[in-house]
């Protein structure tokens, strides 16, 4: 043993001292060069880094490295891997002090890793005994998923989104008035600018107007001599009172479908204090469902789908402070609706 050389490179130099014997190891050859290097001190790194445990499970020596594996290449360096020896490479070109355990070629697990995957092994089992014993006594085969819920295959649409045209526009009117919703109704398109006029002034707000570019609100008389002052286009902070068409009423929840686009400008339906929205009769629909077929008629998808498509139930309202329920924080205080003409069925 060489005075201050550790176990590692003592293990070295005696491959060197193998390779002028009969039937020399091709390892000891290669790995002879090492033996000629001074070793270094373990680092703070290496002292930290995991160590390498016994291989084989409890502990099982590993297999010597095959002569015939490293006589396959010849090179250093694939049969110092090969002994397992530099595994992570020499420190700084010497031989690390501590010494690393050849591979083996058996399949190896740590005892401890391998007695809690028997545990885990035998939980399931138990598991798996349980859930078996509750399938028998349900009189479910072993190899049965989930069932079904007792509401698979059956429509899901409330009662409340059904009924007739005139049924429906009742429940949409009752349902939006129960959300704080004004609703005024008029006969034909061109009595809106008027109806409009009456609720502002019932109401004391002004007669300044930020009005959808929807060709459809042209023929409402906004423009008869209301007093209206009108701005077409998208709302800013400065406007209070925003006229808009809606795309579909649901008699659901007596909410109003809005999307946005070119003539109906997203911001229109949230920054004014008041919104004004212009609804068909006969745009009045059962469910959300129903809502979404209007968008989609043909299952348009993609580009042919609006932007935005938004669902207003009533004004903005948050209870986000102390659970104190507040109108108009995210959006109008006030969501009035003008309908127009009436559904097959109503009276007359």
């Amino acid at each position: 043993n060489r005075p201050g050389l550790a176990a590692a490179g003592s293990i070295v130099v005696l491959r060197q001292l193998r390779s002028g014997l009969p039937n020399a190891d091709s390892v000891a050859r290669v790995d002879a060069p090492l033996a000629r290097r001074r070793t270094y001190p373990e680092t703070e790194q290496a002292r930290r880094a995991p160590r390498t445990g016994p291989v084989g499970v409890g502990g099982a020596a590993a297999d010597a490295v095959p002569v015939r594996r490293a006589a396959r290449d010849r090179s250093p360096r694939h049969v110092r891997q090969a002994a397992g020896i530099s595994a992570h490479g020499p420190v700084r070109g010497g031989v690390d002090r501590i010494p690393r355990p050849a591979r083996t070629r058996r399949r190896h697990v740590y005892r401890p890793l391998a007695e809690r995957t028997a545990r885990e092994r035998k939980r399931m089992t138990a598991r798996d005994n349980i859930l078996g014993r509750i399938r028998a006594a349900a009189g479910r085969p072993a190899d049965s998923g989930a069932p079904p819920p007792a509401y698979a295959g059956t429509p899901l649409i409330p009662a409340r989104a059904t009924g007739t045209r005139a049924e429906l526009t009742a429940r949409f009117i009752a349902m939006a008035t129960e959300a704080a919703v004004t609703i005024d109704r008029v006969d034909v398109p061109g009595d809106v600018g008027a109806a409009i006029a009456a609720w502002l002034t019932a109401e004391g707000l002004g007669r300044d107007l930020v009005v959808a570019p929807d060709p459809a609100l042209d023929v409402c008389g906004l423009n008869d001599g209301h007093g209206f002052t009108i701005r077409r286009g998208a709302a800013t902070g400065g406007d209070r009172i925003s006229v808009t068409p809606a795309r579909a009423g649901i008699a659901e929840t007596g909410s109003l479908m809005v999307a946005a686009g070119p003539g109906t400008p997203y911001t229109l339906n949230f920054l004014p204090e008041t919104h004004i929205a212009v609804l068909h009769a006969d745009r009045i629909v059962g469910g959300y469902e129903d809502a979404w077929a209007t968008i989609r008629p043909n299952g348009e998808t993609g580009a042919a789908l609006p932007r935005t498509v938004t669902l207003i139930t009533g004004p903005s309202r948050s209870s986000d402070i102390e659970r104190t329920v507040t109108i108009g924080v995210h959006g109008p205080k006030r969501l009035h609706i003008v309908l127009i003409g009436k559904a097959d069925g109503e009276d007359t």
